[in-house]
């Protein structure tokens, strides 16, 4: 696997529900869907409630989102959801 990878986080208030090393981030906006990947430019979005998808490896993962928050960072997706 390619060490350019991604650090997704999905926090809420009783702690963290997800923590992987990814290839690849797919979240739902409330403008859209926005794709992620290695070196993406920073940024804060609000996030639409829907299905998160990432890759890891061959493999595409999904997560069910409430809305909230998204930061993009130094190669670190961090989403903060009320649930």
């Amino acid at each position: 696997m390619d060490d350019r990878l991604l650090d997704l986080k999905v926090v809420t208030p009783s702690g963290t529900r997800l923590s992987e090393r990814t290839e690849y981030i797919e979240m739902p906006l409330e403008d859209g869907l926005i794709g992620i990947k290695y070196n993406h430019a920073p940024m804060l979005a609000r996030v639409a409630g829907g299905t998160l998808k990432y890759r890891v490896g061959k493999q595409t993962n999904e997560f069910t989102l409430s809305p909230g928050l998204a930061e993009v960072r130094d190669n670190t997706v961090t989403i903060l959801i009320s649930n």
